[in-house]
């Protein structure tokens, strides 16, 4: 009898590719780990997926993003049928998935009384507000992997312009017209006060208060989240959400002043003015990221209204040589030493960086070697390996 511990991980097709790249991550580090990992298409191979929901020798399988959560076979969600253990990986934020697929709301009732259901964020904010519904021994912490060439890909001639990967617009989501007070009124269906509304829209655009929506939302409101996790509440949170994104985004992009910018990703030609030192580029697959980074000398980044949990766009930049412009994030920490110097930040809400973006550009190019020691300590195969550690997996 064999003594190979086995383990399955599911995601569906995502544009650009990104599920499938950051699944082929985990698989590395789990293999790294001594475990036989299956990764699974939900969509393009059913007939895998059938196999999968008949297995009962996984130790335990991990669903990326919230479509592995609505998968079935013969009605019965696939998470059901894992024998041991399934953990659920929110890639993005939790408010979004529950909005847009229903199956992940009835995930959260479920796993409130079945200790095989957990739940894995790349953020300990919305992990935090989780716990107050669900056990906090089945919510782990696994943050993102750096998404980049190994030694050559980190000695490309660099041009000295600021790279932006990522949308804008209603790549981001549904947002309407007008200002942010006018979206929580609509969405709320009348479920708010105006003095709530108010209050609502004036802490969210605070940069003194917290970056996460859904938890200024708990504060403001005096309310549990798991009542932001009903309608109308929760379209309300995600409208916000979406809007502040969009707002957030424009507002670091025009900080950036008269400093050379390359945009990678849909809808920035559309909202920004045309000028002499912007260029629009094609989107790139996930994939690409690794190669088309180490070209530039600095990245900016933006996560997505996180208090603690950085984008994979951070740790891409850093091991492929990149200096970084980011908001404030309490995932600071986490990068002690091998972030000083590599990384500024400006406040997410408010961002002042005009100044501080020229200085960074100005700065020498990064030496080769901290790239490399930051692909060593951030790549995906650390990252397993400490959360198996950590959630005693």
């Amino acid at each position: 009898m064999s003594d190979t511990r086995s383990a399955a991980i599911l995601y569906c097709p995502h544009h650009y590719d990104a599920l499938r790249v950051q699944a082929m991550g985990i698989a590395r580090g789990l293999e790294a780990r001594g475990f036989q990992v299956d990764l699974l298409n939900v969509k393009e191979n059913e007939h895998r997926a059938r196999a999968f929901s008949k297995r009962s020798n996984y130790e335990f399988a991990i669903g990326m993003g919230a479509q592995t959560i609505k998968a079935k076979r013969f009605l019965f969600p696939l998470y059901k049928r894992c024998g041991r253990r399934f953990y659920y990986y929110l890639l993005d934020p939790i408010i979004h998935d529950a909005n847009r697929i229903d199956s992940v709301l009835t995930y959260i009732r479920d796993a409130k009384a079945d200790g095989r259901l957990h739940f894995v964020f790349p953020d300990r904010s919305y992990a935090d507000l989780l716990a107050g519904i669900v056990p906090g021994e089945r919510i782990s912490y696994l943050p993102f992997g750096a998404i980049c060439e190994n030694g050559e890909g980190n000695y490309v001639e660099r041009t000295k312009r600021f790279a932006v990967f990522g949308t804008i617009g209603k790549q981001l989501g549904k947002v309407g017209e007008g200002d942010l007070k006018e979206n929580i009124r609509h969405s709320c269906k009348g479920r708010l006060s105006e003095q709530q509304v108010v209050r609502l829209a004036e802490s969210i655009q605070d940069p003194t208060k917290r970056a996460n929506v859904a938890a200024n939302m708990v504060e403001v409101l005096n309310i549990d989240f798991e009542t932001i996790l009903a309608q109308p509440l929760l379209r309300t949170a995600t409208t916000i959400d979406s809007f502040e994104k969009n707002r957030r985004r424009l507002a670091i992009v025009a900080e950036l002043g008269d400093v050379p910018v390359d945009f990678y990703g849909a809808g920035w030609a559309e909202h920004l003015p045309q000028t002499a030192h912007h260029r629009y580029m094609h989107s790139v697959p996930y994939e690409d990221l690794a190669r088309s980074m180490p070209r530039y000398h600095s990245v900016v980044n933006f996560d997505p209204n996180w208090d603690d949990g950085f984008h994979d766009r951070v740790y891409s930049a850093l091991g492929s040589g990149c200096y970084v412009l980011t908001n404030e994030n309490r995932a600071l920490v986490d990068l002690g030493q091998h972030g000083a110097g590599s990384i500024v930040t400006y406040n997410a809400i408010t961002p002042r960086a005009r100044e501080t973006a020229a200085e960074l550009l100005s700065r020498p190019i990064m030496d080769p070697s901290s790239a490399v020691n930051f692909q060593r300590r951030f790549s995906w195969e650390a990252r397993v390996a400490r959360w198996l550690e950590q959630s005693g997996v």
